[in-house]
């Protein structure tokens, strides 16, 4: 794995975490993770993870509903 790739990598991992919180708006939770268009972090997140970050962020709630 690249420099690059492990970079991107460490951003979904963080995106996950911050999207779970369910506190901030993807457009913020992109810019924390310095993506400075945040059309660039919704492309790669889905690129990386096959879902939007509103799919997973619903993912997550659904899964904490059920286990409830």
């Amino acid at each position: 794995m690249g420099l690059r790739q492990y970079i991107i990598q460490r951003k979904i991992a963080e995106a996950k975490l911050l999207l779970g919180s369910g506190q901030n708006k993807i457009e913020v939770i992109a810019g924390l993770l310095g993506y400075q268009n945040p059309r660039s972090f919704l492309r790669q997140f889905k690129q990386s993870t096959l879902l939007t970050p509103t799919e997973y962020r619903c993912m997550l709630i659904n899964d904490k509903t059920a286990a409830k």
